[in-house]
């Protein structure tokens, strides 16, 4: 019983949580890793999920449940559990904002697709989510890389 056991937790691992490993070091990890080559000591970074790309990234990290922001979670409180997702990102205005394919419907949804295109540029696109770069902060050395989010 208890080989029958390891192996069928071998198995299940090697299905379901293996390509996770596999795309969170594929794709969180380096979104965290330009973050960090893009980002000054003191800037922030907003994302969905507190984890690999935060931890990359080396900076303060805003995300959506307060993990590591717990004033997020006193935004929510003072104002709204339903607030849309850009008056959180207008809120504090961060350096980097790490979107996904559904953050990105929800803004249109809401009607703020334009105030993220006019603030933000995408800097890095990865399976899953785009690193967006406020447009007002001044671009690092190299070869420009920005352009506007990709409305779904």
């Amino acid at each position: 019983l208890v080989v029958v056991l390891i192996a069928s937790t071998l198995v299940v691992w090697q299905k379901t949580r293996l390509p996770y490993y596999v795309i969170m070091r594929s794709s969180y990890e380096q979104s965290g890793e330009l973050v960090a080559k893009l980002a000054g000591p003191n800037d922030r970074v907003f994302v969905t999920e507190a984890g690999m790309i935060g931890y990359r990234a080396g900076i303060y990290v805003y995300d959506f449940g307060g993990l590591t922001s717990p004033e997020v979670c006193d935004l929510y409180r003072r104002r709204s559990l339903d607030l849309p997702l850009a008056e959180v990102w207008r809120e504090y205005m961060p350096e980097f904002l790490v979107v996904t394919p559904r953050a990105m419907k929800r803004v249109t949804a809401e009607g703020d697709f334009e105030w993220l295109n006019l603030n933000y540029e995408v800097v890095g696109t990865f399976p899953g989510h785009q690193v967006l770069r406020r447009r007002d902060l001044a671009a690092p050395p190299g070869p420009a890389s920005g352009s506007s989010p990709a409305s779904p």
